[in-house]
């Protein structure tokens, strides 16, 4: 008899990218667990919108329409058991953020919500890393830069003991939107961060990071990038201009604008923290809602 595949979809609204992600659901003789099976991602761009005038343009609205109605299709053929649709920082801080969740329910069919940064920072953490990359008994800095906002979260012996959201992100930057303020609310959360026992490496999610390791210099697929390396990466990526980033190095245009502002901030961070090394997974916000989702699925 033919087993009857099981799924899951989850749909990242990000500042600068609209994402799905479909898990399929496996088990074998140590019990069940998600895999990733697809990934679709979009460069909407939502945050040259709200983080310039502070709303959602009808013009931008009119492509998530057409974004949305895509991913419904594909959702038809790949018929997941559960949707799930969050959205972030640019519809976080969109005035007609309700407007247009409301919009895309009435055309499409999908409900979005949209989360705190404190949650996000929450979905991220959700997510089941392998046991080669994360041991559990040591001390970690998540640092996730997306699009509008960044979030970090100090985790040790397997448990959260700081947590907070940053608007600094790439689009953000871009925009000159990032205040002296906000930069130095960031500087004081993490010289106040409370001492741990031996050394502390962070874990950097996000897609820029995750681009950067691939074009760093590492002799084993072990997804470790130290600091130094990150700013190799950004004296050669900077010595490009935008277009040879996306003719030469072979980056995506909606990459090749992002991924220094992106390098900065995670070197600035870490620096910041006094780190060293960083783990790059490689998830993100949509593969923590993919995670969350499957612990609430019935055997």
């Amino acid at each position: 008899m033919e087993e009857t595949i099981r799924r899951l979809a989850a749909i990242d609204v990000g500042s600068n990218a609209v994402r799905l992600v479909i898990g399929r659901i496996y088990n074998d003789d140590k019990g069940r667990y998600l895999k990733r099976e697809a990934s679709y991602r979009v460069p909407l761009r939502l945050g040259d919108d709200v983080f310039g005038t502070g709303i959602i343009s009808s013009a931008k609205v009119d492509q998530m329409v057409v974004v949305f109605q895509a991913f419904q299709n594909l959702l038809t053929f790949f018929a997941p058991l559960a949707i799930r649709a969050c959205a972030t920082s640019a519809m976080r801080e969109a005035g007609n953020g309700p407007l247009v969740a409301e919009t895309l329910l009435k055309r499409t069919g999908i409900s979005l919500e949209t989360v705190s940064g404190k949650y996000e920072a929450q979905l991220l953490f959700a997510n089941q890393l392998e046991e080669n990359d994360f041991d559990r008994t040591k001390a970690y800095l998540f640092i996730d830069v997306g699009g509008g906002s960044m979030e970090l979260t100090l985790m040790t012996q397997g448990k959260v003991v700081a947590s907070d959201s940053f608007r600094v992100g790439t689009v953000r930057t871009l925009q000159g939107k990032v205040t002296d303020i906000e930069l130095e609310r960031m500087r004081q959360w993490i010289a106040q961060l409370p001492k741990v026992s031996g050394e502390v490496m962070a874990i950097g999610t996000g897609g820029n990071i995750g681009k950067i390791y691939d074009l760093s210099s590492h002799e084993s697929d072990d997804h470790r990038i130290s600091r130094k390396s990150i700013k190799d990466v950004l004296t050669r990526l900077e010595s490009f201009s935008f277009e040879d980033r996306i003719r030469k190095i072979g980056l995506k245009p909606d990459r090749a604008d992002v991924i220094v502002p992106a390098g900065r901030i995670y070197n600035q961070v870490m620096k910041l923290a006094d780190i060293k090394d960083m783990v790059v997974p490689k998830v993100g916000v949509s593969d923590g809602i993919l995670q969350e989702m499957f612990l609430q699925v019935q055997p």
